[in-house]
């Protein structure tokens, strides 16, 4: 069995995971004992490098996103971490990561988890991760994340976090 091909994003903080999408992908490919190896993406390169170099289609809201694996083994790639942690069971269905029938309710979950508890949350894990993104990409990631949450400077949101 070839390695599938995990897409994260880097940090600077050592032995850290800076993103938390890539880390359940990282996670069920390590549950189910697939091997894997990983390529690592700067925020700016998203875009262009799922696009152009690997296939990958946009997420929900339009957007080029990680994670993303390639799967050699039958030429998939697959975006979003949900969608994969079901290839991943359809394909190599040893060790269910998502128990039988349970995928409509967390397509349930997932929503109205991000609408009320991560909402409140978002903007001190985004303050938190930009503190050990790599400085090349600290740029690109306040740029469109002050897009996304509607801010104009970087402080509105960490002035946020203290209220």
């Amino acid at each position: 069995m070839l390695p599938i091909i995990l897409y994260d994003i880097p940090s600077k903080a050592p032995n850290s995971i800076s993103a938390p999408n890539p880390a359940k992908t990282r996670f069920c490919l390590g549950y189910k004992g697939l091997p894997y190896t990983t390529v690592w993406v700067e925020f700016e390169d998203i875009p262009m490098t799922m696009k152009c170099k690997v296939g990958a289609s946009t997420t929900e809201g339009g957007r080029y996103t990680l994670p993303v694996i390639k799967d050699p083994n039958t030429g998939s790639v697959v975006a979003d971490s949900l969608a994969i942690a079901e290839y991943l069971d359809k394909n190599y269905p040893e060790k269910p990561i998502i128990p039988r029938g349970a995928n409509v309710l967390i397509g349930l979950f997932e929503p109205a988890y991000c609408s009320v508890a991560f909402r409140k949350a978002v903007k001190l894990l985004l303050t938190k991760t930009l503190e050990i993104l790599n400085d090349s990409s600290r740029e690109y990631f306040i740029q469109t994340r002050l897009e996304r949450h509607g801010e104009t400077r970087w402080e509105a949101m960490s002035e946020a976090n203290v209220q």
